[in-house]
Order: structure tokens, then C-alpha cells, then sequence
């Protein structure tokens, strides 16, 4: 992913995905991080809904509340981009902590 974004140096890469603890901490250390907190749902026990339940909420950049109307969550996943934009401006080079 890091080589991917890299070659097509996009001006912003959205990562709609994170799992583990390895992806949380390569997004952490090149962007923002934002935890879609969908309480009401059944919990999960398998490794890939749970891995990364140890951290806290002051390790993500943002949390998205999903637990109203769907229309409720886009706005609010439009205003937690908006809110990176404005608020958290990463300037960092993938292929310098890569060492590319």
C-alpha cells in the first residue's frame, strides 16, 4: 500500500479499511485515523473485529458515531473529512519513512 500510494502520489489516500494493529500504526504514522463506533451491534469475537478493541479512544484522530439513520452517518462521515481537512494537515512523505 505504502509503494502503491507512493508511485501515484495522490493529494489525499483514503484507507476505508483498518483491522490490525500493524494497518492502525501505518496509517497512524503517515495520517489520521478515524474509529467508526457502531454500538448496538452484537459484539465479535473474531480477530479481525477485534484487534484493534485495546486502544483507547485518544488513539484515534476521530470517532464517527453509527448509530442513528444512514443519512446521519454520511453527514457526519462528510463532517469527520471536513474536520481532517481543516484540522489535522499531514504533510508526510511515504518514501521518506520508507526510505525510498
Amino acid at each position: 500500500l505504502a509503494q502503491r500510494i507512493e508511485l501515484e502520489k495522490p493529494q489525499i489516500a483514503l484507507i476505508d479499511d483498518m483491522r490490525f494493529p500493524n494497518e492502525f500504526d501505518f496509517v497512524s504514522q503517515y495520517g489520521e485515523t478515524v474509529l467508526v463506533d457502531r454500538q448496538g451491534l452484537p459484539e465479535s469475537t473474531h480477530a479481525s473485529e477485534t484487534a484493534l478493541a485495546g486502544k483507547s479512544p485518544e488513539d484515534w484522530s476521530l470517532i464517527l458515531d453509527n448509530s442513528g439513520t444512514l443519512e446521519d452517518f454520511l453527514v457526519g462521515a462528510v463532517t469527520a473529512f471536513d474536520e481532517l481537512l481543516l484540522n489535522f494537515p499531514q504533510q508526510r512523505n511515504v518514501r521518506q519513512a520508507l526510505g525510498v
